[in-house]
């Protein structure tokens, strides 16, 4: 059996089950009249039985279940004879009108009939999908009283029993709970603990044994300063220490995946020892990983080699080394067009001191980036800049190519005829 989404069929159960809880006969679902039980419905309440349903032959499967919540008190009888569909889209127009009872109902009808892991795994699906925490703990423990137990982490339950506001019976038991909270959990179940009393030795005892994490430490030692509890100082401080051993062990993990990274690059050009991406690729590692930048640039250099046109090792040693740079590009790229080649050769030039070459570069691309524009490219080599301003004006009007013109004439102390 799988899970069956919403389709047109679904859809006219829900409208059925919202308007009423009439699902008609033709589909497979009948309501009839009975008493509802005195109180919620227990595993044992709800059972399969083999009778006749309207419309079928004898010995057909059909469910009832309690309808508590209905004002019709209303016996619900689920034919499951026809491949699961109904049953699934019944489910889906239950937990859509949020009719507890019922969910459970059609919850026990499936599993009774498979419980294979597949299809608990679909029924927990359906069931997450009500928004009431307390809801959801009434079906899973309903299920689970019936031998039917749907996948649910320990962690997982923990919170949604606390969520559900039943931080107190969590923690009547033992203080585990409080080492496997997470943090949307942890703060209604700490405060159920402190209702009760909690011993601090004992709880910092338990806090000390399961290695809390730094979070957990500040949490108690703000709930306990709050309360004037004379542990609050001792919890801070240990809040502390853990946040520093947490930061270091942080660095040694970061710094083994980025050994392990450098490792495998240099790998990579082992075995492709004529691939520039790979050379390229080695340079980002070295400069980001392994804070080499000596080797990055000389990883870029060797990409070059091998692809003299190459983009990206060609941008990132413009940023590290670009005086290295410059001799293989400078001529190379001048009369390129190409803006992003042409563009990382003009930045080059700037950064090595060759403003006029910069400058004529940049003019060469065909689309400008009004960023270098506005950043006042013109004052650096105002000449240049001007009569390449003046030509492209002359054939397009353009607002930042008019004020880089101004700034041009300033620099050249022509102000008035800005």
């Amino acid at each position: 059996m799988t899970r069956v989404r919403w389709s047109s069929l679904s859809a006219a159960v829900a409208v059925g089950v919202v308007a009423g809880f009439a699902i008609g006969v033709a589909i497979g679902v009948a309501v009839g009249r009975g008493a509802a039980p005195a109180a919620g419905p227990a595993a044992e309440d709800v059972t399969l039985s083999e009778r006749p349903t309207p419309g079928g032959a004898d010995g057909v499967p059909t469910l009832a279940g309690s309808a508590g919540p209905s004002p019709t008190d209303a016996v619900l009888h689920l034919d499951l004879s026809r491949g699961g569909v109904v049953v699934w889209a019944t489910l889906d127009a239950m937990v859509v009108a949020a009719r507890v009872d019922e969910v459970i109902a059609t919850a026990l009808a499936i599993a009774r009939r498979d419980a294979t892991p597949k299809v608990l795994e679909a029924l927990g699906e359906h069931v997450n999908l009500l928004k009431d925490p307390a809801s959801r703990l009434r079906v899973h423990d309903a299920l689970r009283a019936a031998g039917f137990r749907l996948p649910l982490t320990e962690a997982a339950e923990l919170e949604l029993r606390t969520l559900a506001g039943r931080a107190d019976e969590v923690v009547a038991t033992t203080l585990d709970a409080l080492s496997k909270a997470e943090p949307a959990s942890f703060p209604p179940l700490l405060a159920a603990a402190m209702k009760r009393g909690v011993d601090g030795d004992a709880l910092r005892a338990q806090a000390e044994r399961d290695a809390w994490p730094a979070w957990k430490w500040a949490r108690v030692a703000a709930a306990f300063a709050a309360a004037a509890h004379p542990g609050a100082d001792a919890w801070q401080g240990q809040a502390a220490r853990a946040g520093v051993a947490e930061e270091r062990e942080a660095d040694r993990r970061r710094a083994a995946r980025n050994a392990d990274r450098v490792t495998e690059a240099r790998e990579a050009v082992a075995d492709q020892p004529e691939n520039a991406v790979a050379w390229a690729e080695l340079g980002d590692v070295l400069r980001e990983a392994g804070g080499d930048a000596v080797g990055a640039a000389d990883a870029y250099e060797r990409a070059l080699d091998l692809d003299p046109f190459a983009v990206h090792a060609a941008s990132n040693l413009a940023e590290l080394a670009p005086e290295r740079l410059l001799p293989r590009i400078r001529e190379r790229w001048r009369e390129l067009p190409d803006d992003e080649r042409l563009t990382i050769l003009a930045t080059t030039l700037l950064r090595t001191g060759h403003a006029d070459e910069a400058t004529a570069a940049f003019f060469r691309c065909r689309e400008l980036d009004s960023a270098w524009l506005l950043a006042g490219l013109a004052s650096l080599s105002p000449g240049p800049a001007l009569a390449s301003i003046d030509v492209r004006l002359s054939l397009a009007d353009h607002d930042v190519l008019r004020l880089s013109r101004v700034d041009a004439l300033a620099a050249l102390g022509r102000v008035a005829e800005a």
